[in-house]
């Protein structure tokens, strides 16, 4: 078992404080110390120090395309394939199924989707794009339901929020707005804590449903100005569905994400840092070994938000 600071004695603590402020100090040592050390020894020794960095950077340019190419072809076949695929065909083949007792046909007509749009001083055109590509999957009228998380802080969000209900009256199950207040304790104004607090309230609203089960709602949380693929949602409840109950409860489900929205507006450099990282994400999809942190915009079961207490107001992904 771990020891309590208290209980070590005081070499020991001070011996701790020590690691732990070397371990802290390692990441500034590469950053910083490094090229620090480079500049230095560039003046005694200028051939050996160019034909290390020429050959580190020769290394490292060539791994990282060939790790791009493999791995982010692989994520283009794959996503290829998927979009192919007729999602929406499969679940509703599934209900006439003769096979009625298997999870994938007994729970089709149970998933519902809740889309959780964060936003401050968004403009209304932008929000209203992200909802138009949410409204154009096949099971929008039927099973998916929008949360608008305002800002109380941002003039005329309540306008706002009336608005975009309006403008898509009818076309989702369901339209609600969460208004988050200012000046609430340890809670920063930002994305995290209006998440935190629109989760919340959503809780709260479908607890207060007469007959509404939420064992099978899956939330997904957006950015103000993400486009879905219209298919988005009929592939979510399909991968769902497959899954076993433990997957289900444990898994983050995200798709790739290309930041090319407003790409053609942007200056050259950054178009360029714009398309590099959308082939490093890809790869990264395909990697077996990589880490995929979930940022941005990303489906998770209501039973896993719940079993985490939902989000944290202080921290967030991005």
């Amino acid at each position: 078992p771990l020891a309590q600071m208290s209980e070590l004695s005081e070499f020991s603590q001070k011996l701790y404080r020590f690691w732990r402020g070397f371990c802290c100090f390692i990441p500034a040592m590469f950053v910083f110390g490094l090229p620090a050390l480079l500049v230095a020894l560039s003046s005694p020794f200028p051939q050996e120090v160019f034909a290390m960095l020429t050959f580190v950077t020769s290394v490292l340019m060539t791994s990282n395309g060939l790790y791009m190419v493999i791995f982010a072809g692989s994520s283009v076949w794959r996503m290829r394939q998927s979009m192919q695929a007729d999602y929406g065909r499969m679940l509703t083949d599934s209900r006439s199924s003769s096979d009625q007792q298997s999870p994938y046909a007994k729970d089709a007509d149970k998933v519902r989707h809740w889309v959780l749009l964060p936003q401050y001083k968004e403009e209304t055109e932008v929000v209203a794009m992200a909802l138009e590509s949410i409204s154009k999957s096949g099971i929008a009228k039927e099973q998916i339901s929008i949360l608008l998380a305002m800002e109380e802080r941002e003039q005329d969000s309540h306008e706002k929020a009336e608005m975009l209900r309006q403008q898509f009256v009818g076309k989702f199950a369901e339209v609600i707005a969460t208004f988050h207040p200012p000046n609430l304790p340890n809670d920063p104004p930002g994305k995290a804590s209006n998440l935190a607090w629109a989760f919340k309230h959503l809780v709260k609203h479908l607890d207060g449903k007469i007959n509404y089960n939420t064992e099978h709602v899956i939330l997904t949380v957006s950015d103000a100005d993400s486009e879905f693929h219209c298919g988005y949602y009929e592939g979510l409840s399909h991968f769902y569905l497959e899954a076993n109950e433990h997957k289900r409860c444990t898994t983050i489900w995200q798709s790739p994400v290309f930041h090319v929205k407003n790409y053609h507006r942007q200056p050259m450099p950054v178009i360029v840092g714009t398309m590099f990282t959308s082939m490093q994400e890809m790869a990264c999809l395909s990697d077996p070994n990589a880490i995929r942190f979930p940022y941005s915009t990303y489906s998770l079961s209501m039973h896993l938000a719940r079993r985490v207490g939902g989000w944290d107001a202080e921290w967030i992904a991005e």
